[in-house]
């Protein structure tokens, strides 16, 4: 070493902290600061000489909390990081320099006027005190006072110029204000969008990037006004980096930058954004921040105050209490809620479907802010935080910010230039990414080059370098499919480009990857990200959808309904997808069921091959003058549903399914022009139903379709119920305060309630930002959806202090009593060896099993707790046991022995336990009267319940030979009565049979009196069935199986344990509706389970 400075760039810290090489280097600061001469130090396998002299700079652009502890003990970390207001400074210096350089000239002239002033005056003033100290009787000396005089003139004339100058300066320093709120904008999203980077690490934006969007944007912005100009600026700045976010994260994009410009125009305050999150974890804020300040007379009536009005739940008071307690603004309507006529306006807008779009009571929306009607709004609501969210939105920055952004390559094209690649990042769909790059080619008229990134292999990397140069070198476009495979090759990408001197301006760089693999930083930096996932959205899917419909497919036929089967065919994809965002409520194997692009063209080539083959005559010489005669329905249904959607779905009940939407959107009904889809009130756009149907006519009149008129359950033929719930509001609001975590903090923003370090996730989400009771499936995508940030941090510190010792010996009194093995064995002996008496011997060592395991490992976290045992002496099983109950959870370990009719790990442990003793009373019941008593059984309770429905079928085969009949070539199945009995009615068992309860019916509504099926109201959950009969029979005599008419109205409803464990069924429901169709039970999701959750 020479002693001089290295400064390395773009450090990757994983790396840097298993690199041997600076392992001794990092290691030896001390010694670089206090040594005076060379000395020797090991670098990798080489010792080398050093110079004391030597510095090593290294920059990254990750923050400064993620630099590894191994790092951070050994180096100094400086976080050059600019403020929002440095920010803003730079933003409008920039666009004084851009638009108003007469002015920017002239403010540095006027402030290198002053320098120059002031240095005159310090002149002046080193003179005057020269001349008095060399010459101490100075008033009778004429030479001197002349030069004290001259000094003190200069120096009055330099005084009055400085001046001037100053209010030159402040003159020009006004006029450049003008335009500060054209930097604040462009400050708020440039911070906002680089602290998206905390989501997903691909949102990594340069400050290069930005400022060229931001030069660009002004460029083109009308100078007519500021506001304006600032609206263009914000607006280009967020399309720029929404296009590179998923989907999900487009949202909480919007939302956060809604928030930060009201923020900028000041109409945020502290606690504003916590409230958003929780309301609780809001309150706390403002409490925290006036420090143990006296509560006020009003605040203590408030906290006192009842709930006034029935209809108004606990939690929606409750949040409403909280906003009143902690906000001054809003103490005074709080107060005023119950006098004068007001509780009706209250109750319209809390009880309203849509009451994001309902006045406030009492004219409050000319008195609050848009930030503090959220507030009000959230706090009554939370059910509608996604809606709200948006209302807020247009409120704040325009309905534009709220609409999703379709993938236009065109215009990705025109950010580009041939210095700045375009990343095409990817989910889901890859393979249609060569084609949408393909077709831009043709369009431009270019030459596009591919390469295959499968390997990453050297002569793969070899291969496309010579690519990349030649496509350089003669301006054609080059297109790297699938880079994340090559991350060398990646790595290079940035010098590559640079280096290079010969590159062609014609010449573009396209390169896929998946979003969820490691990208270097530095080419993230570098390109325009844009995914290109099909939308969510159903309406901008079909328009994509429509989009991939060229003109040759569109004109293979001239029949009427062939446009509209276009459009059917793509409603039937996305409605699909739409039902795989739903898990487990929408299919049994969500994870299978998920159509891409590839998909859709299949779809539409078989759709145009059987209407092609018709309308050409070549494979049928029927006439086709009658609309959809010669078309074969079956067939093209066959080919949808089995070949092209189903070719990956090995579920029974999904297949079903998946044919009833086939069946649903494909058939002649569904191609006419009067057709509608009754539950979502959707009509066939009446263009495509024209005589001359041209393409760019049919997707225009599918952009002009409302937002989400089929974002629905019911567009996917699923009832709408607090199980269709796909927590976005979950996740956006847990990342929004996870981002708020890592913000700096402002006038408006603290970490009062949390320190903003702390960093330290833990297993599960506390806090639920929308609704807290969930049945069924849907806790499970809340679960999964939520994040662990500073609100669940502090509702953990701040619940009630968890003893475990008293939780165990709590949980020790409610866990049943294990049965003896001698009483057990003498009630079995009274009936002997039978299939009956092993299956409940079984079920009774299960269940011994299952309390021994909870009883033990009580009994040891309550020994070690009052005995003062460390954890470290504790098993490991038994400590993750005692983790599980002190944050509440029912132990993973419990759950397991359990089986799959136990409650979900998000019950309490006295609920669980109480569910337990229910399961345990009614195998002890079993045990007790045996086989012959029991009047009904609840399968429930059981641990394999399918092996008591196989005795029953044993059973029923036994008696049927007995009658003389053979049974060798007949196949038995079990057949369902639902009754209308109650289980407390029953007194005996049936002479035939078993009756068994306790059964509960997802998708549909049962009325008890006439046993017919019906759609269930809006928001309802599951129904419970009362008692079933079930019989074994012969499959020969079951009707539903060969009764033509009966099988068109009887559906095979599977029966799980529950909607939450794997989804194989115990026994099938036989479900008939007079005359309703089979085909319709299963596209409602139709399914019964033995637990209502």
């Amino acid at each position: 070493m020479e002693g001089t400075q290295l400064f390395v760039t773009h450090v990757d810290l994983t790396a840097l902290v298993e690199d041997d090489r600076f392992y001794y280097v990092l290691r030896s600061v001390p010694t670089f600061l206090k040594a005076r001469n060379p000395f020797k130090l090991l670098v990798g396998e080489h010792e080398i000489e050093c110079q004391p002299s030597f510095r090593l700079f290294m920059s990254t652009t990750v923050p400064a909390y993620r630099v590894p502890a191994q790092l951070s003990a050994f180096i100094n970390v400086i976080d050059m990081c600019l403020s929002r207001d440095g920010l803003e400074e730079m933003f409008l210096d920039r666009f004084m320099e851009l638009e108003k350089p007469r002015i920017q000239d002239s403010r540095l002239q006027s402030v290198s006027e002053i320098v120059r002033l002031l240095k005159m005056k310090d002149e002046s003033e080193r003179k005057f005190l020269e001349v008095l100290l060399k010459n101490r009787q100075f008033l009778h000396d004429l030479s001197t006072m002349k030069k004290i005089s001259s000094i003190r003139k200069n120096f009055e004339e330099t005084v009055e110029s400085i001046t001037r100058a100053e209010q030159s300066e402040a003159s020009l320093l006004h006029s450049r204000e003008a335009f500060r709120p054209i930097a604040r904008r462009a400050a708020v999203l440039f911070d906002v969008t680089r602290h998206m980077g905390e989501v997903n690490e691909k949102y990594t934006i340069s400050l290069a990037q930005f400022l060229k969007i931001f030069d660009t944007a002004i460029q083109h912005s009308e100078r007519t006004a500021v506001k304006a100009v600032a609206e263009r600026v914000g607006q280009s700045a967020f399309f720029f980096a929404v296009q590179g976010f998923l989907e999900k994260d487009r949202k909480l994009f919007a939302l956060l930058s809604a928030i930060e410009v009201e923020d900028s125009f000041g109409r945020v305050s502290p606690g504003d954004r916590e409230f958003l999150i929780y309301p609780a974890y809001g309150s706390a804020v403002k409490t925290a921040l006036n420090h143990g300040a006296m509560v006020t007379t009003s605040q203590l009536r408030i906290i006192n105050a009842k709930k006034p009005f029935d209809w108004m739940t606990d939690e929606q008071y409750s949040g409403l209490q909280l906003l009143a307690q902690s906000f001054d603004w809003f103490q005074d309507a709080f107060e005023k809620m119950t006098k004068d006529g007001r509780e009706t306006q209250w109750r319209q807008l809390v009880e309203h479907e849509i009451p994001e779009l309902v006045a406030l009571p009492d004219n409050l929306d000319e008195k609050f802010n848009p930030m503090q009607r959220f507030m009000i709004i959230r706090a009554i609501r939370p059910d509608r935080l996604i809606q709200i969210s948006r209302s807020f939105i247009i409120q704040g920055l325009g309905r534009r910010y709220t609409s999703d952004l379709p993938l236009d390559l065109g215009f990705v094209h025109r950010q580009s230039d041939s210095k700045t690649p375009v990343l095409l990042l990817y989910d889901e769909e890859s393979a249609i990414l060569e084609t949408f790059v393909k077709d831009l080619a043709g369009k431009k008229q270019v030459d596009l080059s591919v390469v295959h990134l499968s390997t990453g292999c050297s002569n793969e990397e070899r291969y496309a370098r010579r690519s990349l140069h030649k496509a350089m070198t003669e301006g054609t476009w080059l297109l790297l499919l699938d880079g994340h495979n090559s991350p060398r090759l990646l790595d290079m990408l940035d010098s590559l480009i640079s280096d290079s001197k010969q590159i062609e301006v014609n010449f573009r760089l396209w390169i896929s990857a998946k979003i969820s693999s490691p990208l270097p930083c530095s080419l993230l930096q570098l390109t325009v990200k844009v995914v290109a996932d099909s939308p969510k959205n159903i309406r901008d899917n079909l328009v994509r959808s429509m989009s991939l419909v060229d003109s040759d497919i569109l004109g293979s036929s001239s029949r009427t309904e062939w446009p509209a089967l276009l459009h059917n065919v793509c409603v039937l994809h996305n409605v699909v997808r739409l039902r795989s965002q739903y898990q487990l409520v929408g299919w049994n194997a969500p994870a299978v069921i998920n159509p891409g692009a590839l998909e859709l063209s299949d779809a539409i080539r078989v759709a145009a091959r059987e209407f092609g083959e018709h309308n050409s005559h070549e494979h049928s010489t029927t006439p086709v003058t009658t609309a959809g005669k010669a078309i074969q329905w079956n067939a093209l249904r066959y080919m949808l549903s089995e070949v092209v959607y189903g070719k990956g779905i090995q579920d029974e009940f999904d297949h079903q399914s998946l044919s009833a939407m086939v069946d649903y959107w494909i058939s002649p009904a569904a191609v006419k022009k009067e057709f509608e889809a009754s539950r979502v009130k959707y009509r066939l756009p009446s263009v495509f139903f024209s005589g001359n149907v041209r393409l760019p006519s049919l997707v225009q009149s599918l952009e002009s379709l409302p937002a989400n008129v089929l974002d629905v359950p019911e567009a996917c033929g699923l009832h709408s119920s607090p199980e269709t719930v796909v927590a976005h509001d979950q996740y956006i609001f847990t990342r929004l305060n996870w981002i708020y975590d890592r913000m700096p903090v402002t006038d408006t923003l603290t970490h009062a309630c949390v320190e903003s370090d702390f960093y330290t996730p833990t297993k599960g989400v506390v806090v639920v930002s929308g609704q807290t009771q969930l049945p069924g499936a849907s806790f499970l995508a809340v679960e999964k959806s939520g994040l662990f940030a500073s609100a669940s941090l502090w509702a953990l510190r701040h619940r009630k202090d968890v003893d475990l010792f008293e939780i165990c010996t709590t949980a020790l009194n409610k866990v049943p009593k294990p049965w003896s093995k001698e009483s057990i064995n003498e009630k079995l002996k009274k009936v002997g060896v039978t299939s009956f008496s092993l299956f409940v011997l079984s079920e009774v060592e299960q269940m011994q099993r299952l309390i021994q395991t909870i009883r033990d490992d009580l009994q040891v976290i309550k020994t070690s707790v009052s005995d003062g045992i460390h954890g470290d002496l504790v098993p490991p099983d038994v400590l993750e046991v005692a983790t599980a109950l002190y944050h509440l959870r029912i132990p993973s370990r419990w759950l397991q022995l359990a089986g799959d009719s136990s409650p979900p790990g998000s019950w309490s442990l006295v609920a669980w336990l109480t569910d337990l003793q229910s399961r345990h009373a009614h195998i002890e019941r079993v045990v007790t009267q045996g086989r012959d008593r029991v009047p009904a059984y609840w399968l429930g309770a059981f641990f394999n319940p399918k092996r008591l429905l196989a005795i029953v079928k044993q059973e029923a085969i036994r008696n049927f030979e007995s009658s003389g009949r053979s049974s060798v070539m007949e196949l038995f199945v079990l057949q369902s009565d639902i009754t209308g009995r109650d289980k407390d009615h029953l007194r005996e068992p049936p002479l035939e049979g078993i009756f068994i309860y306790g059964l509960y019916m997802w998708g549909c509504a049962w009325e008890k009196t006439t046993g017919d099926l019906m759609d269930s109201p809006p928001r309802h959950g599951p129904t419970p069935l009362p008692v079933v009969h079930l019989t074994v029979v012969p499959q020969s005599e079951k009707h539903s199986l060969h009764d033509p008419q009966k099988a068109a109205v009887s559906y095979s409803c599977p029966c799980y344990p529950s909607r939450i464990c794997p989804r194989e069924p115990v026994l099938l429901l036989d479900i008939d509706n007079k005359d309703v169709s089979a085909s319709r039970w299963p596209l409602r999701g139709l399914c019964a389970t033995l637990r209502p959750f």
